[in-house]
């Protein structure tokens, strides 16, 4: 199993979650994944207990503590405006995230504030120019064929990118990866024909024994003076 730095990422959720919200799940289920691939390395079997995590929202608005109709029947009309509106959308930055996963042990740091700032842009691009949202939906007497009313098309394509870059920033944001350090990728130091690039001087280690002499006298003087006070 590939690391992605999972328990960094989990860390950083907990420490930014609530019990029992969806963003303790995700950091649960952060720490499931790092669980499960420090076993797989060393040919253990699964530990079930430490694998329970929170209940999905779902699950916890219709059969967990404190439910009731409304909530459920008001989370269910959500779900259905929020698909109707920007489903397409929201399902090509889920691609675009799971795209980006896929290639960041290569990578390193996903990175949030580009996609933040992008959507920013086309949001307010689109409401300066005034340009239509391209999908609505309407109650009539040929209820439900006409419910949904998609057009101008390229109102529609315009917001859906818009909202696609939105969840792609949103995504890399709650699942954590503000927690993974910045240079956490490692560069493979050989080119493809085999050979090995060339050390920065800046990240050269010194093995100049007399620069050891020189750094242990240091050392030592300072315990003296230390001892002397």
């Amino acid at each position: 199993m590939t690391s992605r730095w999972e328990r960094e990422r989990s860390a950083w959720v907990l420490q930014h979650s609530r019990a029992g919200t969806s963003a303790r799940r995700r950091a649960e289920l952060l720490a499931r994944a790092d669980r499960r691939g420090q076993r797989d390395q060393h040919g253990l079997t699964a530990a079930v207990a430490q694998d329970e995590v929170t209940a999905p929202l779902w699950r916890r608005v219709a059969l967990g503590e404190g439910r009731s109709p409304i909530k459920a029947v008001t989370y269910a009309g959500a779900v259905v405006v929020g698909g109707i509106v920007g489903g397409v959308g929201a399902a090509a930055g889920y691609g675009i995230y799971r795209g980006l996963w896929q290639i960041s042990p290569r990578v390193g740091r996903l990175w949030a504030w580009p996609w933040a700032v992008a959507a920013g842009i086309g949001a307010v691009a689109t409401w300066v120019l005034d340009l239509p949202l391209g999908v609505s939906i309407r109650f009539s007497r040929h209820f439900p064929v006409d419910l949904i009313s998609i057009g101008p098309w390229w109102g529609w394509i315009i917001w859906q990118l818009v909202i696609a870059l939105a969840v792609t920033g949103y995504l890399i944001r709650v699942w954590g990866w503000a927690g993974v350090p910045a240079n956490a990728a490692i560069r493979d130091p050989r080119r493809k024909d085999g050979s090995f690039r060339e050390t920065p001087d800046s990240q050269k280690v010194s093995l100049d024994p007399e620069d050891d002499v020189t750094t242990w006298s240091r050392i030592k003087n300072y315990m003296t003076e230390e001892k002397k006070k």
